[in-house]
């Protein structure tokens, strides 16, 4: 018999991307466009999980230390269920 990992399914991952080095001024990231789509060209099949959706959204912080230099990232949602 087959048993699966116990954590439960559909399980939902965040990916937070941006830069710890350089502020928003010297580079900036974007999301995909509106109804866009993630590329999964180089998602394993072996992999025992399927990405059902994903949606995106970018934040901009702002820090007490410098308010001068924002920091921008893109979190990703993905929602992971078994294949």
């Amino acid at each position: 018999m087959h048993e699966k990992h116990a954590c439960s399914f559909p399980f939902f991952c965040l990916c937070r991307f941006g830069s710890w080095t350089y502020t928003g001024d010297m580079v900036d990231v974007v999301e995909v466009e509106s109804g866009g789509s993630l590329l999964f060209d180089f998602y394993s099949t072996a992999c025992p999980s399927v990405v059902q959706s994903h949606e995106s959204r970018r934040n901009v912080d702002i820090f007490d230390c410098c308010p001068d230099m924002p920091a921008p990232d893109i979190t990703i949602k993905l929602k992971l269920a078994w294949r």
